[in-house]
């Protein structure tokens, strides 16, 4: 019995078919020479942005498989990216001819694959589509509908139709090869192929640390999927590059206030709470450094994550008290002398913070607004991007740090209750807003109006509620790209 065609000899079929059946191939046409062939993320028109990293998952997997055929020269994904980069249309949808015509043209291919999905649960629907780059015609088109279950049976049906009435001569394709890398990068599982997917956002965001945990998962769940380990061993190289290229950069006072900052983590009560303010003011200056000095957010995304997470624990460990021993610096004089010779002012110095929810409410302002300055960092904030799009976790850490300040308030706070939970409210408002969330703003808002009519908060509250109700933009320091 006859073996069915894999996924990347189909594919390969796909794109000759783009290039023989529309741009009038003929012998000497062929002799020029191979196509370029650049393979576009697909569009995500599901409505569940939990889906939005598969389609670059599936284009990496595609440019694979079309890459093991030769007589095809398929543009790299990092290529891609560069080029989508540089246009600035990386929330652009692809699937649109006159799009795909600029990306092609910027990256210098001939032809563009395309694909969108329209659905993907209950029902699957996939469509497909291959332009020509020069004239921006859809040279062939075709889509499957189908259960979610049956997703990689439906890609197989998908790629069949766009090849029904090609001819068997396929100028440059190999067969085998083809066959020989589909099998290699078989994966039966939706949610693995998403994991890979999200891997490889994770890595082209900077985050490497989120990169290897996604890509350690799919190993795990597909040990026979050679795409995903080659990827994994290349994040985990770059991931120790990264750390070795950081450690050779340090200089001593820093490897030795680091160390202190390990040791003393572990120590008192009274040492934890002052160190643990430290790392956060550790971290924080060499984002206000790095951004300042005009680096791109990969210089300092990790400092922008050590931050939080020092804040995270900070409030954790502290989150019983009313408010925090202020003056009372646990940090030796040593260290204080370490750590304002790398520019850290005041080392360990709870000044100006007054209470566990304080902190998280000037955690998110940094995340949100750019707003560094209760810990006396001077940071250029035209120069940052928004610091909550550097990690998809920020927004959920933002929202949900605001619930624990207001719960800390409750319980804690009863001298000024009514003023510290309408300025919280008030803060996590613009968050909301800020993320795209206007109704739960305005709820938010309501919430505390309803309860503290006569708080002299009121009337600032009351004013923003009105304003997003009006549609206006909330103005934050913070301009999300």
């Amino acid at each position: 019995m006859r073996r069915p065609p894999g996924l990347a000899f189909i594919v390969s079929l796909i794109v000759g078919f783009g290039v023989l059946g529309v741009a009038g191939w003929s012998p000497r046409a062929h002799a020029a020479g191979p196509a370029r062939i650049t393979v576009l993320y697909f569009d995500n028109n599901t409505g569940d942005k939990a889906y939005d990293p598969l389609a670059k998952g599936l284009a990496d997997m595609m440019i694979t498989d079309l890459s093991a055929a030769p007589g095809l020269v398929v543009v790299e994904r990092e290529k891609l990216e560069a080029v989508l980069n540089e246009l600035k249309l990386q929330r652009t949808k692809f699937f649109d001819p006159k799009t795909a015509q600029k990306i092609g043209k910027g990256i210098g291919a001939s032809y563009a694959v395309t694909g969108a999905f329209v659905s993907l649960e209950p029902n699957i629907r996939i469509d497909v589509r291959v332009i020509k780059i020069e004239t921006a015609t859809v040279v062939k088109a075709s889509s499957v509908d189908g259960k979610k279950d049956d997703f990689f049976a439906l890609w197989q049906k998908l790629s069949e139709k766009l090849v029904e009435g090609l001819g068997t001569e396929l100028p440059g394709a190999d067969a085998d090869k083809a066959r020989e890398a589909a099998r290699a990068n078989k994966v039966d599982r939706l949610g693995t192929v998403l994991e890979y997917a999200q891997g490889l956002d994770a890595r082209d965001r900077g985050d490497l640390d989120g990169a290897s945990r996604h890509m350690q998962k799919v190993v795990s769940a597909s040990p026979d999927f050679k795409l995903g380990k080659d990827r994994y061993r290349q994040i985990m190289k770059e991931l120790y590059d990264a750390k070795n290229r950081r450690e050779d950069l340090l200089g001593d006072s820093e490897k030795r206030l680091l160390a202190d900052m390990q040791r003393a983590l572990k120590g008192s009560a009274r040492e934890r709470l002052s160190y643990r303010v430290l790392a956060g003011q550790y971290h924080l200056s060499r984002v206000a450094t790095a951004v300042n000095e005009g680096k791109p957010p990969q210089a300092y995304r990790d400092d922008v994550r050590g931050f939080v997470d020092s804040e995270l624990l900070l409030f954790d460990e502290t989150r019983d008290m009313a408010e925090y021993p202020t003056g009372q610096n646990a940090v030796s004089s040593e260290d204080q002398k370490l750590g304002e010779e790398i520019g850290i002012k005041s080392p360990g110095s709870t000044f100006g913070i007054f209470s566990p929810s304080g902190v998280l409410r000037e955690l998110n302002e940094f995340l949100m607004a750019n707003d560094p300055s209760i810990h006396r960092v001077s940071l250029e904030k035209d120069k940052a991007p928004c610091f909550f799009t550097l990690d998809a976790r920020y927004p959920k850490v933002v929202t949900d740090a605001y619930e624990k300040a207001l719960q800390h308030i409750d319980k804690h706070e009863s001298r000024y209750r009514d003023r510290e939970t309408m300025r919280t409210l008030k803060e996590y408002a613009r968050a909301l807003a800020q993320l795209g969330r206007p109704e739960e703003a305005i709820a938010k808002l309501q919430s505390g109006l309803d309860r503290f009519p006569k708080s002299d908060e009121f009337k600032g509250n009351e004013e923003l509620l009105r304003s997003i109700l009006a549609g206006e933009k909330i103005h934050r320091w913070c301009k999300q790209p």
